[in-house]
């Protein structure tokens, strides 16, 4: 598909600490807040599929990732330099909803805020079933927030640095990626929701995030079709080291 959901509108001044791709805030038509990953990002051109798959995956297991979605630039905002040597081009975007008063993070605390144990599992599920890499994450300051904590820049998952070939997806497709963590054990009955929300995830509702991706962007049907392979087969798996595994890796 090659069906924007929204539109960007303006750009806003506010500009992440830093990240490769260099990703710009934009006000959209649905009177929204989104970060923006183009095609033409800094740092590659498959950064785009990468993080929406990922966020969408995200959503299918409930687990704590910003909402995304596409966001078409359009000529209005065309050559709108963002970095020196970096403008905006027509097309379509990967977008991710703007977290007010976020902050960005590289380790994971403040397991006794509001939700962030059962958060942090679905942290780990997903980084395990989507093959994560360069670990990060943002979590909320100030007057109502509560430390929440979000997996964040999914950029490097999915093998996205060896390319999506037969080769490279068979070589891990059933290796374990595990994110170790040193959490309570309390909550026993997380596992076993996290577990059974990954084991439900369908073929039809892979077929649906992959199909979301647009035409015009850098992958290929058969790239698709073999990262729809690597994450069924991994989804069992990762739903069993959920529910058995993981309870070892956790005080």
């Amino acid at each position: 598909m090659d069906d924007a959901l929204v539109t960007a509108t303006a750009p806003l001044p506010t500009r992440p600490a830093g990240g490769g791709s260099r990703p710009p805030l934009v006000l959209a038509d649905d009177g929204r807040q989104y970060w923006l990953k183009p095609i033409n990002n800094p740092q590659r051109p498959i950064i785009p599929v990468v993080e929406q798959i990922v966020g969408r995956c995200g959503a299918l297991i409930g687990a704590p990732v910003r909402p995304v979605g596409l966001v078409a630039i359009p000529e209005s905002l065309a050559g709108l330099e963002i970095y020196p040597g970096y403008s905006l081009a027509t097309g379509i975007a990967h977008g991710s909803l703007h977290l007010d008063a976020a902050q960005l993070a590289w380790s994971l605390e403040h397991a006794e805020r509001d939700e962030n144990r059962s958060r942090y599992l679905g942290i780990v599920a997903l980084y395990d079933w989507c093959w994560g890499d360069d670990p990060q994450w943002l979590y909320q300051m100030g007057a109502n927030a509560d430390y929440e904590y979000y997996s964040h820049d999914h950029g490097e998952y999915l093998l996205s640095r060896e390319g999506w070939t037969p080769d490279a997806i068979m070589a891990v497709v059933d290796e374990p990626r595990t994110l170790t963590l040193r959490l309570s054990t309390s909550l026993l009955a997380g596992f076993t929701e996290l577990a059974d929300r990954i084991a439900s995830v369908t073929h039809e509702q892979l077929v649906e995030v992959l199909s979301a991706i647009p035409s015009s962007w850098p992958v290929s049907d058969t790239q698709l079709e073999i990262l729809g392979f690597f994450l069924e087969r991994r989804r069992d798996a990762v739903a069993t080291r959920v529910r058995d595994r993981y309870l070892h890796h956790w005080a």
